[in-house]
């Protein structure tokens, strides 16, 4: 047989974690007492410090060939799923890398939790020290971190999963007040990504149904899909006023066809208004 491709064993492994996520185990809900077994078995510590800093986008690097890496710079975002306490007042927090669905992680080894809490999106500095027990996760990457500070989620989602393609839309729809914006559209090699701000201007309380959005290519209707990341999302009912934002996933959409239509369904609390589905066309 060849050589297995790089990243291969790993993808192996992650495909033996979803099945027992896919069992009805879901990262977001293990508990303390699960994640915060100690250490079975530590990367061996070097001196290696040489070469760029690693990223998120050197998960699979680091996972693979941690001895490469062990003692080198970096910087990660993430979401926060789960931090471990510890009587010394040090923090084990464990963040998601990215926002699809293969569960893994980064074990960040702090000195102390600060402010943060479960679900924050944070951007973490520090050094690489090696391969930890990560609960039903097994073996992650750990950080030795010297800085880690809570972030907006619109700047570190794009850094978790990058795209490949980025369309810049800045298209707004106003029925009565209700007024949808669609900012931009990221194209993952897993996903789809729509951005949208939605304002109140009415005197009423208005909904954006954007779960059961769609998005359209030709005579194909794409869904949206679930993630493992908590992503932001709009308010159920969103008072006179308010201004809020949401990431919807939707399945991968062709970028080579050029364009898509996204359709968002919304209602207001006045009925004596007929709110139309705001649709947006999008070209690129």
């Amino acid at each position: 047989m060849g050589e297995v491709s790089m990243g291969g064993r790993a993808i192996v492994r992650r495909f033996k974690r979803w099945v027992i996520i896919s069992l009805g185990i879901s990262m977001l809900a293990v508990s303390s007492s699960v994640l915060s077994c100690g250490p079975i078995k530590q990367t061996p510590e070097t001196t290696t410090t040489e070469g760029p800093p690693f990223s998120n986008a050197d998960y699979y690097n680091l996972d693979e060939n941690p001895d490469d890496y062990i003692g080198r710079q970096g910087t990660v975002y993430g979401q926060i799923s789960n931090i471990v306490e510890y009587t010394d007042g040090s923090a084990d927090v464990i963040i998601l890398p990215d926002i699809g669905l293969v569960p893994r992680a980064f074990l960040l080894k702090a000195k102390s939790k600060g402010n943060l809490i479960k679900g924050d999106f944070v951007k973490a500095t520090g050094e690489f020290a090696g391969l930890e027990q990560v609960g039903i996760l097994g073996e992650e990457p750990a950080i030795e971190v010297t800085k880690i500070e809570k972030v907006d989620p619109f700047i570190a989602i794009p850094i978790m999963t990058p795209p490949i393609k980025v369309v810049t839309v800045k298209q707004t729809k106003n029925q009565q007040g209700f007024i949808v914006t669609l900012e931009k559209i990221d194209f993952t090699e897993d996903h789809t990504r729509a951005y949208i701000r939605v304002k109140n201007e009415s005197p009423d309380e208005v909904s954006l149904f954007a779960s059961s959005a769609s998005a359209v290519q030709g005579s194909r209707q794409f869904e949206t899909e679930p993630t493992i990341a908590d992503l932001p999302t709009l308010p159920s009912d969103i008072l006179p006023s308010i201004e809020a934002q949401e990431v919807v996933v939707f399945e991968r959409l062709d970028i080579e066809s050029k364009q898509a239509r996204f359709v968002f369904e919304g209602s207001s609390e006045n009925f004596d208004i007929d709110i139309e589905p705001f649709a947006f066309e999008v070209t690129w």
